[in-house]
């Protein structure tokens, strides 16, 4: 709510009179600051667990799958799963070696 400061006496020195200064009070617009900031930390979620699951079909070659998993690396995808039933033998040998399976 603004408020208007006035002088006790309205004369001045030297005899002319004092312009009145607006004085804002702040205490509303702190509590809706207050309100909003916790409205967003309450409604946002910093980041969202994501799950990738690779589904490699008979045509699809290991070279595929090692783009694939670079992708998710490069991109930040932490956990995935692999459906391992159209794997080579060499290519599931190989990610056992690697931990991957």
């Amino acid at each position: 709510m603004a408020t208007l400061n006035l002088p006790q006496n309205g004369k001045a020195k030297y005899g002319r009179t004092r312009k009145s200064v607006p004085a804002v009070d702040l205490t509303a617009m702190v509590d809706l600051a207050f309100l909003l900031i916790t409205f967003f930390m309450l409604t946002t979620s910093l980041s969202k667990f994501m799950i990738v699951i690779i589904k490699p079909t008979a045509k699809s070659s290991y070279k595929n799958l090692v783009d694939a998993l670079d992708a998710m690396k490069i991109s930040g995808v932490a956990s995935y799963a692999i459906d391992d039933e159209h794997f080579f033998k060499t290519g599931t040998d190989y990610m056992k070696r690697s931990a991957l399976l």
